[in-house]
């Protein structure tokens, strides 16, 4: 057995004679459906042996394998859905895992010092911002303020 990928931009077909009948061959190129990344279709057909033989007789499919259109790879790259979902609760594991690690952690004293000291210029500053808050007359317009000027062009 043998396994064909196909790294082209179209999908080809071969039809070879098997038995006294005609066997079509399709060699479908990898699909990735783009709004999921989800792979809908891996690009890589099994062909049996005596049938590669006799697609080696087609010049058109020996040139796929020239131009690195056609190549040939393994059974290991052929992804099953079963590989996928183990893949997915193995690293779901390892996840998990990890994240009850980082849970068990606990700061230092060096980032407790920090964190505290933050917090006390947070107050600081929060005291500083309501002093000047108060101390500003409410009805004192800003002098940062632009004056209101009425625009001319209004009503043309």
């Amino acid at each position: 057995m043998k396994y064909v990928q196909n790294n082209g931009r179209y999908d080809l077909a071969f039809e070879i004679e098997k038995n006294g009948r005609p066997v079509k061959i399709e060699f479908f190129r990898r699909r990735v459906y783009m709004d999921t990344g989800n792979v809908a279709v891996q690009g890589i057909t099994p062909v049996e042996d005596d049938d590669f033989e006799k697609l080696n007789e087609f010049t058109r499919f020996k040139k796929l394998f020239e131009t690195k259109e056609f190549e040939l790879t393994e059974a290991s790259k052929i992804e099953t859905s079963e590989q996928k979902a183990e893949a997915l609760a193995e690293e779901n594991a390892q996840l998990k895992k990890e994240l009850e690690e980082a849970k068990q952690l606990k700061p230092s004293d060096k980032v407790k010092k920090q964190l505290e000291d933050k917090e006390k210029e947070i107050a600081g500053l929060k005291a500083q911002l309501e002093a000047l808050a108060a101390s500003k007359a409410p009805d004192a317009k800003d002098e940062t303020e632009a004056p209101d000027v009425k625009d001319e062009t209004e009503g043309f």
